[in-house]
Formats: structure tokens, C-alpha cells, sequence
């Protein structure tokens, strides 16, 4: 009774590997005769079953294994199609600043670049160059946060969100 399994050795006969092995000793060894180079035939047949066994080794291991299926698409895609990038990736640094047990200054930093657009597309001014004017237009919430980064919590942030939205 003969049962197959995923370790079944491939149709290879022995006996034709054997009979490889013996033609290229005997030709190799033949070879170099004729040429009258001095021939070691013990250590000529032991580096060709070696070289022979390793390459078989490689193709019977070879013909068993299955190939390698990758996808080309994703089902799952990072945001949904029609999503902003920027709000996508405002909601995470939202989500981080909550979780964070210290201080995130990430959420800062991206408010006040949402506020730094909002100042040059709006009123042309820019906080770099006329920190007086921006500040004036910012309001002390937003000031304080320039000069001083803190932990903030949601009520706040929606405060600050609702500040630049308004410049």
C-alpha cells in the first residue's frame, strides 16, 4: 500500500542519478588521462557526489515546496477613498496626544501650523515675522500654546480647533 504525503521524494530514479555520477567520474577521469594530467580518482568522485548531492538536494527540496503567492491589492486601503490625508492624519495626532501619558508636542506643532496657514491665507501675516500681529490675531489661547507647549485635553482642543477655524 503506497500513500502519498507533502515528503514524498519526486519521480527520480537512483538508479539514473547513480549511473550520472558513474559516467561523469569515468569521462572526467578519462578526460584528464588523455590530457596526462595526474588524476586523484577517489577525491575526484568525492567532490562530484558532493557537488551532485547538493545540487539534488536543492531540487528535490525545491519541487516540494509550493510557490510564493504575494498580492498585488489591497483590500483594506488606509483611508477611504474621498478622505483628506490631512485630516486622517490630524485624527491620529489627536488620538496620540490623548493616549501620550507625558507631554506630546506633536499636537501643538500641527495646531499652530494649522494656525500659521490660516494667518498668511487669511491675513497675510506671518507669525515668524510679525509675532505682534500674529498674536493679536491668534488671541492669548493660541499665543500661550506658541510660547509654551502643554498637555491638552479634548474640551481645549476643540476650543483651539474652533480658534483657528476662526482666523
Amino acid at each position: 500500500m503506497s500513500h502519498s504525503s507533502d515528503f514524498d521524494v519526486p519521480d527520480t530514479s537512483w538508479r539514473s542519478r547513480t549511473a550520472f555520477v558513474a559516467g561523469v567520474w569515468i569521462a572526467g577521469v578519462a578526460g584528464a588521462s588523455f590530457f596526462g594530467l595526474r588524476v586523484q580518482p577517489l577525491l575526484g568522485l568525492l567532490v562530484l557526489l558532493a557537488v551532485c548531492a547538493t545540487v539534488w538536494l536543492f531540487t528535490d527540496a525545491s519541487a516540494r515546496s509550493t510557490p510564493t503567492g504575494w498580492r498585488t491589492v489591497d483590500d483594506d486601503p488606509v483611508r477611504e477613498p474621498g478622505q483628506d490625508p490631512r485630516l486622517a492624519l490630524l485624527h491620529r495626532v489627536v488620538t496620540g496626544h490623548l493616549d501620550a501619558r507625558g507631554l506630546d508636542e506633536q499636537l501643538p506643532r500641527h495646531l499652530l501650523a494649522l494656525a500659521d496657514q490660516r494667518l498668511l491665507a487669511h491675513h497675510g501675516v506671518d507669525r515668524r515675522t510679525d509675532p505682534g500681529h500674529a498674536a493679536e490675531l491668534m488671541g492669548p489661547e493660541l499665543t500661550a500654546l506658541a510660547d509654551r507647549p502643554t498637555r491638552l485635553d479634548l474640551p481645549r482642543i476643540t476650543h483651539l480647533v474652533d480658534r483657528i477655524e476662526s482666523l
